[in-house]
């Protein structure tokens, strides 16, 4: 997030695509996007969370912040056997 936040501030474009798992330590993905998502970025990156829960109030947790912002949110659960082309078409991808 440090990162994030110093790149903004110096004028470098946010990542197209973040993969971000929701139970991460020191700041879990919940966190993460309350903090990204107070960051000034004008342009939509598409967010995918990752996850191996089963709970459904992490799929609404999810469902509250897709309904409330301006970035495009995706809900997956691992494993993940494929990624689906929408999920990579902004990606530029090393040969």
């Amino acid at each position: 997030m440090d990162h994030l936040r110093y790149d903004i501030e110096y004028g470098v474009p946010a990542p197209e695509v973040i993969f971000l798992d929701i139970n991460m330590p020191i700041m879990d993905g919940w966190e993460f996007l309350e903090a990204f998502l107070k960051l000034r970025i004008e342009e939509k990156v598409i967010i995918n969370v990752i996850t191996s829960s089963i709970d459904p109030s992490d799929y609404q947790k999810w469902n509250d912040f897709r309904l409330n912002c301006l970035h495009y949110l995706n809900f997956k659960n691992k494993p993940i056997f494929k990624i689906e082309a929408t999920d990579l078409k902004r990606i530029n991808l090393a040969s």
